[in-house]
């Protein structure tokens, strides 16, 4: 069975897959893990599970690595940090939330509310 940190290392890994091979993206940063901090427009330094920062994109992944579904609450945590760190920074900050189960039916509304990229296996 995986972990947490497996999970979030096979997301980086894959992420890192995905960009290598994207004609139209020259250089990105990739950066995952317990130390991979960015900082909201509140001054509070939120803990990112996934990283990629392009010259004009910051694609932010949150990783759930759990037997259930993602409730509500957890997305909404996701976009308030979308919220505070799209206040600090000049890249589009794209979202994606990554788990290894699904997602209750309020926080796929939430998520496609705020195009919050949903991704599940």
């Amino acid at each position: 069975k995986i972990d947490s940190t497996d999970y979030e290392n096979l997301v980086a890994d894959i992420s890192r897959g995905i960009m290598n091979r994207a004609s139209n993206i020259v250089n990105f940063e990739l950066r995952f893990g317990k130390n991979c901090h960015i900082s909201g427009a509140s001054g509070h330094e939120h803990q990112i599970d996934v990283e990629i920062k392009t010259n004009e994109t910051l694609y932010l992944i949150e990783c759930k690595c759990w037997d259930k579904n993602v409730p509500v609450d957890q997305m909404l945590v996701f976009f308030g940090r979308m919220i505070d760190i799209r206040n600090n920074v000049a890249e589009d900050v794209v979202p994606i939330f990554a788990t290894t189960k699904g997602y209750q039916q309020g926080a796929e509304l939430i998520a496609k509310k705020y195009n919050i990229d949903m991704q599940n296996e």
